[in-house]
C-alpha cells in the first residue's frame, strides 16, 4: 500500500533506476495519463537523473499506462529534487517507518595544560562510559585549534592551575572520586598480596617445624622402647 500524500518514506527503485534510491516525501499523486496531459517530462524528471535516455523511455512508456504516478521531493541529501515516478519503476512498497535521527556529538573543553598526561588518561575513561551507554567504541578524540592557543606567563599559568585545582576540590567529579578510590584499592590489593605471601611462608615454615618435631618425637620413642627392652 502506498503511503498517503505528505508522507516521508524510503524508496527502492527497480534495477534500471536504482541510483534514485533514497528518502522522499510524496507531494502529489496522479495517473500517468494526467501527468502527460499536464506536461510532465518523464525523460527529464525520471530517466535522465537515473542515467537513462529518451530512447529507453520511448520503449517503455506504454508499460505505465493506467499506473499511479508519484510526485516525489527529496529530503536529506537530496532536498529539493523533484521526480515523477510511476509505480512500475519501484522495486517494492515505500517504507514509511523511516525517521530522522540526529547524529549527536559531545564537545568537551579541556583547557591549557603544561603536561598533557594530566588529562590524556580521560580518553579511556570517556570511551568506556560512552561505550557502556551507546555501544560505540573508541569515539573520544583530542583536537586543538591554533587560533585558540593561549600565551601565559609562569605566574598566569600558576594562577590558572590553582583555580582549576580549587574547582576540582569543590566539585569533586565522579571520575576524580573513582580515581582516588581506585588508587586506594590498588594499594590495598598490594598489601593483600604481601600478606598472602607472608601466610604462605608461615604455613610452609610451620609444616617444616612440624616435620622436625615429628622426627624428634619418633626418635625419642624409639630410644625409650630400646631402654625398656634392655631392662
Amino acid at each position: 500500500m502506498i503511503p498517503p500524500v505528505g508522507s516521508v518514506a524510503a524508496f527502492v527503485f527497480a534495477t534500471p533506476f536504482v541510483t534514485l534510491n533514497g528518502v522522499y516525501q510524496i507531494v502529489k499523486t496522479m495517473t500517468f495519463e494526467t501527468a502527460l496531459a499536464s506536461g510532465v517530462d518523464f525523460v527529464a524528471s525520471l530517466y535522465t537523473p537515473a542515467g537513462r535516455n529518451k530512447t529507453d523511455y520511448a520503449s517503455e512508456y506504454t508499460n505505465y499506462a493506467g499506473q499511479t504516478v508519484l510526485q516525489l521531493q527529496g529530503v536529506g541529501d537530496s532536498t529539493g529534487t523533484i521526480y515523477y515516478a510511476p509505480l512500475g519503476v519501484l522495486a517494492q512498497v515505500p517504507d514509511p517507518t523511516i525517521k530522522r535521527y540526529v547524529d549527536a556529538y559531545m564537545n568537551i573543553h579541556i583547557g591549557a595544560f603544561a603536561d598533557e598526561t594530566v588529562y590524556t588518561w580521560l580518553k579511556s575513561q570517556i570511551d568506556d562510559l560512552v561505550a557502556a551507554v551507546t555501544g560505540n567504541t573508541d569515539t573520544a578524540q583530542f583536537y586543538t585549534n591554533p587560533a585558540d592557543d593561549l600565551y601565559l606567563t609562569d605566574a598566569q599559568y600558576a594562577s590558572l592551575a590553582a583555580a582549576r585545582a580549587a574547582n576540582i576540590r569543590t566539585v569533586m567529579p565522579v571520575t576524580v572520586q573513582n580515581q582516588a578510590l581506585q588508587t586506594t584499592i590498588d594499594a590495598l590489593q598490594t598489601k593483600i598480596r604481601a600478606y598472602q605471601t607472608m601466610l604462605v611462608n608461615l604455613y610452609t615454615r610451620q609444616g617444616a617445624i612440624q616435620t622436625v618435631v615429628g622426627n624428634v618425637t619418633s626418635r625419642f620413642g624409639k630410644l625409650a622402647s630400646s631402654a625398656t627392652a634392655s631392662n
